[in-house]
């Protein structure tokens, strides 16, 4: 049977909500200690997306030895971390560019502190070898709604087979981690998925032998971009803390470009788990951190021509430029510091 997208289970993002209240409670019990006025003296609050390795700057960041006390809980996607943010359950997070436009038509608390990846390489499909047509109505998907898969799907049916709409596919959905176990399982013949769990999937060891799943390559297809975020009364609040945040950030954006392998070393010792997909993956990935208005504005707004709901809902690139009020600053302070930038 058809599952519309528009019916998204409750129990797929339970966890998130929760972890979204469990943090509200943490930043109500940390903000009452102590005198009402000493906001500046509290650990600043992290919404950390479950560990993906193409967040490395942040994730190398955040394992140095910065001179902010950063408290984090983890979050089961990006949509999740920018909603901690905009709700002011978190100081700092890190979304894609799916979920800025929507927060900006919807007027959220929400700041672009810049892009510290960029990759066309990291969503593809992955199919049982006996599926022929994957558009067929018996043909079930499993796919994450809301995220950068359906993104990337839209955009795919629409670049090579404009005659399928996305309304009609027959989508079995699920939490991004869920995805390969869905296929592995046959409740879904294909699915649309993301690294690292592509390789785990395309692992002899995943339980679906290699031989009985194939990857349908779709590069430049769509562009995925990391964002550090934070809201306007976080960065009215704790702007020196927000920029040493930025500068370190900005800092290991530059050591992942100049020591590719080193770095690679890295980031697979923190993450075991997605030593395939680095291996696979690494060297498609830009870290370049990125403050230029205009590459930010164009990969939040793909989604607009994309989405006739978002469409529907009427915007232009200008509603953005709010998004981007930190900029100007975050640029001086990078100058300042000698920390190269784009």
């Amino acid at each position: 049977m058809k599952t519309n997208m528009k019916k998204i289970p409750v129990n797929i993002y339970l966890r998130s909500i929760l972890t979204v209240l469990a943090a509200a409670l943490v930043l109500v019990a940390i903000t009452s200690c102590g005198p009402k006025d000493s906001n500046k003296s509290r650990p600043l609050i992290f919404a950390q997306p479950q560990d993906v390795w193409w967040n490395a700057p942040v994730l190398l960041a955040m394992n140095s030895k910065m001179d902010v006390d950063i408290k984090a809980f983890s979050v089961v996607t990006g949509q999740a971390s920018k909603d901690a943010v905009a709700q002011h359950h978190a100081d700092i997070g890190v979304c894609a560019n799916t979920p800025l436009l929507p927060a900006a038509l919807k007027g959220q608390d929400v700041i672009v502190l810049g892009t510290f990846m960029r990759s066309s390489n990291l969503i593809s499909i992955v199919r049982y070898t006996d599926v022929t047509n994957m558009w067929d109505h018996n043909i079930k998907i499993a796919i994450t709604p809301g995220v950068i898969s359906e993104f990337f799907l839209r955009k795919y049916l629409q670049a090579n087979v404009p005659n399928v709409s996305f309304q009609d596919v027959n989508f079995l959905l699920g939490k991004p981690a869920e995805i390969g176990t869905h296929l592995k399982n046959k409740d879904a013949q294909v699915a649309v998925m993301f690294e690292p769990y592509t390789s785990d999937v395309l692992r002899p060891d995943f339980g679906t032998p290699l031989a009985d799943v194939v990857q349908v390559l779709a590069t430049n297809i769509y562009t995925v971009q990391s964002y550090l975020i934070t809201s306007r009364t976080a960065w009215h609040d704790r702007r020196d803390d927000m920029l040493k945040v930025v500068r370190q950030v900005a800092m290991e954006c530059a050591y992942v470009t100049t020591n590719s392998s080193g770095a690679s070393d890295k980031v697979i010792k923190m993450m075991q788990q997605n030593t395939n997909s680095i291996a696979a993956c690494w060297g498609q990935v830009d870290f370049s951190f990125v403050t230029d208005r205009a590459s930010l504005r164009n990969a939040i707004m793909q989604d607009y021509y994309l989405n006739p709901e978002i469409q529907t809902a009427g915007t232009n690139s200008l509603l953005l430029d709010g998004m981007f009020e930190a900029i100007t600053q975050i640029e001086g302070n990078l100058n300042t510091n000698g920390i190269p930038y784009k």
